[in-house]
């Protein structure tokens, strides 16, 4: 399960070109091979940084999520997405409906806490919450994240 910190980078590079992010990140990689990253899950877990996605009916309720996550100091950021139209699957039936998304900016270590804050506070009673690793980043903006979030 170990792989040649050559054989990460080329991993990574090929998941980040199939996304669509680009062979340019491959330099970012480089950065696993020096400090003696060898398995993909060393590499997930080297940077605290997460993203987590999830979804809101209204720009109110989004709005009010979202400063609430960054008043706690839960989230250093977060982003609200144009309106959206999803589709999805609900009880046997395909639905549709308009959808605002959060790009929650937080720590791993706080996943838990977003995680009961959009459970308490959501109106679906299958809300949306993804939390999505940041495998690397602008050492500036990383070191932002943590310094604006609490991890009590």
């Amino acid at each position: 399960n170990t792989l040649s910190g050559h054989a990460l980078a080329a991993y990574l590079r090929q998941a980040f070109v199939k996304s669509g992010y680009g062979i340019e990140i491959e330099q970012e990689f480089k950065f696993y091979v020096t400090n003696g990253i060898q398995t993909l899950s060393e590499a997930v877990n080297y940077v605290d940084a997460v993203i987590i996605l999830t979804t809101y009916p209204d720009a109110r309720l989004a709005q009010q999520a979202a400063r609430a996550l960054v008043d706690c100091k839960l989230a250093a950021c977060v982003n609200l997405q144009p309106e959206m139209t999803s589709v999805y699957r609900w009880e046997g039936n395909i639905e549709s409906g308009q959808e605002l998304q959060l790009m929650i900016k937080t720590r791993r270590s706080l996943f838990s806490e977003v995680r009961d804050y959009i459970l308490k506070s959501h109106p679906y009673e299958l809300p949306e919450i993804l939390c999505i690793p940041v495998l690397a980043g602008s050492e500036d903006y990383l070191n932002w994240i943590e310094t604006t979030t609490h991890a009590d």
